[in-house]
């Protein structure tokens, strides 16, 4: 009898749980009547407020505010263009990437918006630092247009540091190992290119043996010279 009585509570409990939530969700507004058919998300004083997913025509998923989106989010037009970026009162403002589609074929415009409005490209820049330990200096140039590849030489005193061991020059999975001379490094590269080079090598003063490591992502396809000094 008394497992009955549990397993009728706990049924209507959870009814109660269901109903609560779903009568939550549908009070809960989004006011952009293009997104505004269906949501699931955060809620406050009857409006889309938080991380939240709105559609209709349309499609929006990131940040609300007030039943608008506010923050970071992507929106989805039914044709097939997109928003990824942020936004401000329902509007694109900041930073973000949008991609029209024409004829076809799709383009991307990354820049800054201010109230739906595009106000500048954010240039992208030809490389990006990742973690660097133990190196004195470093040069990352770009030779020439061509080839896609990328290069490397470690020097030492000046000259080519021959003492090197345990030697690793990692990429992302593109391109093929190139070895010309005193560089070596990978030929017929995909940009963007994340490369990670870690080897050992005593110091300067020959007192002791230094690990050194650089993480780079090379973004401008090119015929780069990565140099590193210990």
């Amino acid at each position: 009898m008394k497992t009955i009585y549990f397993s009728i509570i706990f049924f209507l409990a959870v009814q109660l749980f269901f109903h609560e939530k779903t009568s939550a969700q549908e009070q809960c507004k989004v006011l952009i009547p293009e997104i505004a058919e269906t949501y699931e998300g955060g809620c406050r004083d009857g409006l889309a407020h938080g991380q939240g997913r709105a559609e209709g025509i349309d499609v929006y998923e990131g940040r609300f505010r007030n039943g608008l989106p506010h923050g970071r989010g992507t929106y989805t037009w039914s044709d097939g263009r997109m928003y990824d970026g942020r936004w401000r009162e329902g509007k694109r403002d900041g930073r973000g990437t949008y991609i029209d589609i024409r004829d076809g074929e799709e383009s991307a415009k990354t820049g800054v918006w201010q109230a739906d409005t595009f106000l500048r490209e954010r240039r992208q820049r030809p490389y990006t630092m990742g973690h660097v330990l133990n190196v004195e200096r470093y040069t990352i140039r770009k030779v020439d247009d061509t080839p896609d590849r990328i290069m490397l030489t470690i020097q030492q005193g000046g000259t080519q540091n021959r003492s090197v061991r345990n030697f690793m020059f990692l990429m992302d999975g593109t391109g093929e190992a190139y070895r010309s001379g005193d560089q070596t490094g990978y030929q017929n590269v995909d940009f963007p290119a994340q490369c990670r080079i870690s080897y050992e090598t005593p110091d300067l003063f020959r007192q002791v043996i230094i690990r050194v490591l650089m993480e780079v992502t090379i973004n401008e396809p090119g015929d780069w010279l990565i140099s590193i000094y210990n």
